[in-house]
This record gives C-alpha cells, sequence and structure tokens, in this order.
C-alpha cells in the first residue's frame, strides 16, 4: 500500500491455462507498439506465453539415433 494516496481501481485481466492443462513456460516474448511492432487497431501490447508438455511417447513417433 502507498500511504498518502487512495487506492485505485484495479481489475485482474489476467489470463489463465484451462482446466486440465499443465506444463512449463518455455519462453515469454512481449510485443509492444511502443517498440514498433505492427498491431491491430486498438491494441497496445500482446504477451505470447509458450508452453511444453511433457507426454509418454507413443506408437508412430520418430526417434533420432
Amino acid at each position: 500500500a502507498i500511504f498518502g494516496e487512495k487506492a485505485r481501481e484495479v481489475r485482474d485481466t489476467s489470463l489463465k491455462v484451462p482446466h486440465g492443462e499443465s506444463g512449463i513456460i518455455v519462453d515469454v516474448k512481449v510485443f509492444s507498439r511502443e517498440s514498433g511492432d505492427e498491431m491491430g487497431a486498438g491494441v497496445n501490447q500482446v504477451v505470447r506465453v509458450y508452453i511444453a508438455h511433457k507426454r509418454k511417447i507413443s506408437v508412430g513417433d520418430k526417434m533420432a539415433g
């Protein structure tokens, strides 16, 4: 809390992984209009989160070596 200031209206706009999904975050890329990236109308910033999933090897998976 910052003393001497009124509490601002804050809305949680966090995106969550859907139920039943899990994984490890591999990479996070942030694109913004300020850094010169092309954006659609009304979009100021795009954050892309890449999630890796672990799964068992199944028949038909290609293996090196």
